[in-house]
């Protein structure tokens, strides 16, 4: 179930994003999303991230800080995403983007 979902924040990634032309910023732009949505809804500190000093971690502040932030907070709400899937999510970007910075895509 998981990978499914996964598949949809994928195809949010690249709709919402410009992954064609920078696909790494697109891709770290969704791995801070989905780390401060972890971090305010859970507490939990993702791998390699570290809360944003400059927000003040509400869901407000998320959502105009982060596009996306706003979509995540909908389907977490809905259920159609679970926190354990925006875990998974996360280790699949963070992979994505040790694979574009070890392709010079980074900046």
């Amino acid at each position: 179930m998981t990978s499914q979902r996964f598949a949809r924040i994928a195809a949010d990634l690249v709709r919402f994003g410009d992954f064609e032309h920078d696909p790494w910023g697109t891709n770290i732009d969704m791995l801070f999303t989905i780390a401060e949505v972890m971090y305010f809804e859970t507490g939990e500190i993702l791998p390699g991230f570290s809360p944003s000093p400059v927000f003040d971690h509400t869901e407000e502040s998320l959502c105009e800080a982060f596009g996306y932030a706003a979509d995540i907070f909908r389907s977490l709400n809905d259920g159609t995403l679970t926190h354990e899937d925006l875990r998974w999510s996360y280790r699949v970007l963070s992979r994505l983007d040790d694979i574009l910075r070890a392709a010079g895509r980074s900046y």
